[in-house]
């Protein structure tokens, strides 16, 4: 694995701790509204982040990792095709594991939708705000437990519009 490889699963990881971080900031009662968006927002771009790792190590290389077509891949995950590719019966058909990272996925993209763009009262409290997080690090586990045929059926669905 080299550096930057390792500085992208260091990122996912990261996240994951900001975001636990951040729902527990705060007062022992109700936390600010602030910390739990930004720990929903986090929670969320670790997945994205590692769908996107997971995308350039399986069709660039993993040895690759840093050159400019691994970073090209990287960069090619757009957020919206990426949910909608992974609502997909192919992806579902993948097995449990691809099923639970999809799930988690699309379920917190839309929570981090509402985290950062509506300006209503936050639905979300420092219980369910964990919760994410928790099914984020589950879902990032799941996507390491597929195979490289599974992976690379996920990465072409999410990166490759089909004709």
């Amino acid at each position: 694995m080299t550096a930057r490889q390792r500085r992208v699963c260091a990122v996912v990881e990261d996240l994951l701790r900001i975001a636990e971080g951040l729902a527990e900031h705060g007062d022992a009662g109700r936390p600010r509204q602030a910390y739990l968006r930004r720990s929903l927002s986090a929670t969320y771009y670790a997945l994205f982040h590692a769908l996107a790792k997971m995308c350039a190590d399986e069709l660039i290389g993993v040895s690759k990792g840093g050159t400019e077509p691994w970073v090209r891949v990287y960069r090619a995950l757009d957020h919206g095709f990426a949910k909608n590719a992974l609502k997909q019966t192919n992806i579902q058909a993948l097995g449990p594991a691809a099923k639970s990272f999809s799930v988690a996925f699309v379920e917190l993209q839309e929570k981090r939708y509402t985290a950062d763009y509506d300006p209503r009262s936050f639905p979300f409290g420092r219980k369910a705000t964990r919760g994410y997080v928790q099914q984020a690090r589950k879902a990032v586990e799941s996507l390491g437990q597929l195979d490289s045929e599974q992976r690379r059926v996920m990465a072409t669905t999410v990166l490759l519009k089909s004709r």
